[in-house]
């Protein structure tokens, strides 16, 4: 998989060296696009499919805080990369709050962009892994019947508020039993399973570009979404906003 990688600084030497003396390849990244302003910048972000954002910390149009700040309101599933000077550095702490990735020191080397681009890229190996570490939900093959059923019935109706009292009176055992053989059998509660068939539902949901982030909440049972953007944030360390944008 190659990353998309862009670069957005005003100092077109500093820009042309980023860009043609890296190699880019041999990190699995490629340039996507480049900018020597915010405003040039900022409509990147809206034409292309951007995985790393390396940029500036000061520009001319919008400064790296702006674009970092605007890349957060997009909800965009991208790594930033800030370069400041050396004076600029206590600025560039606010930028933890906007979500920036990484900040480097001027004056800049080809060992340390590589460094931060590294890290950058294995961040987003570690999302995707979490995303796609989710299999079929399904009870294990050697479960019994109690809890080979308890899983079909949860596959057929996780849409609903259910509850391990709901299911317990369906297969006519007590709560205390259920619990105690899903626990032995799986190795997850009652709750870890509901949940982990919910999120696996919700990222299918979400490969629909058209798709309305509250809609899946409520489509795989959240009738909260705050709480729904919480649990989906936990299980893949990535909002489900971002997961969906993916797509578009």
């Amino acid at each position: 998989m190659m990353f998309n990688v862009v670069v957005f600084e005003d100092n077109p030497l500093v820009l042309k060296s980023i860009v043609s003396t890296i190699n880019w390849k041999e990190l699995g990244c490629s340039i996507a696009g480049a900018a020597e302003n915010g405003n040039d910048a900022y409509k990147l972000l809206h034409e292309i499919k951007i995985d790393i954002v390396i940029s500036d910390i000061k520009m001319p149009g919008m400064d790296g805080l702006e674009l970092a700040k605007k890349i957060s309101e997009m909800d965009l599933h991208v790594k930033i990369i800030l370069i400041t000077g050396y004076h600029e550095f206590e600025l560039a702490r606010r930028a933890v709050s906007l979500g920036v990735f990484d900040m480097l020191t001027k004056p800049l080397s080809n060992e340390s962009i590589c460094s931060s681009v590294n890290k950058a890229i294995e961040a987003l190996n570690k999302e995707s892994k979490n995303i796609e570490s989710i299999d079929s939900i399904r009870a294990p093959d050697s479960a019994s019947s109690l809890v080979r059923h308890t899983f079909a019935y949860l596959n057929q109706n996780f849409v609903k508020d259910i509850t391990l009292e709901m299911v317990a009176d369906e297969f006519m055992v007590s709560t205390n039993h259920l619990s105690r053989v899903l626990k032995k059998e799986t190795g997850n509660g009652f709750v870890e399973i509901l949940t982990k068939i919910r999120m696996k539902e919700a990222l299918k949901l979400l490969e629909n570009p058209d798709s309305k982030v509250y809609m899946v909440a409520e489509q795989v049972g959240y009738k909260d979404y705050s709480y729904f953007f919480q649990v989906f944030k936990k299980f893949y360390n990535v909002s489900p906003q971002k997961y969906r944008n993916k797509f578009l």
